[in-house]
């Protein structure tokens, strides 16, 4: 049986994202989850270095910014090295393919908000109701 690499993850990015030269971009990814501690749910944040190239990460920079809500999909990662005798490592996501869920509102935009996902319009008549699950 062959070995599966592939994550897809939601969150909102950190930071804006950062240009590596002309190779590429890093950025760290926030998601939420929830975990139960000293037996009470609780939301628990979860930051994820992501790594993209070539037009994905030129597009990222020019269309995406600090607080956006992204979708990630790609690979892990991991980078090994050696620091004053110790043997260190980390693991990041190696970006495939990534998309704008809903845009955080910049500039002192009325509302405060964060713009909404785009609609369903021109894609059929259904509403949330519609939809089985």
């Amino acid at each position: 049986m062959s070995a599966i690499n592939n994550i897809t993850l939601v969150g909102r990015l950190v930071r804006p994202p950062e240009r590596k030269g002309d190779w590429g971009a890093t950025f760290t990814l926030a998601v939420n989850a929830r975990e139960k501690v000293n037996g009470e749910w609780q939301k628990v944040g979860h930051f994820f270095d992501c790594v993209a190239f070539g037009k994905r990460a030129e597009a990222l920079c020019q269309y995406a910014g600090q607080g956006d809500l992204i979708s990630v999909s790609g690979s892990l990662r991991q980078r090994k090295w050696e620091q004053n005798g110790e043997r260190r490592s980390a693991v990041s996501i190696a970006v495939d393919d990534w998309e704008t869920v809903a845009r955080k509102e910049r500039d002192g935009a009325a509302g405060g908000g964060q713009t909404p996902a785009p609609s369903n319009q021109g894609r059929g008549d259904y509403s949330p109701q519609d939809v089985p699950f």
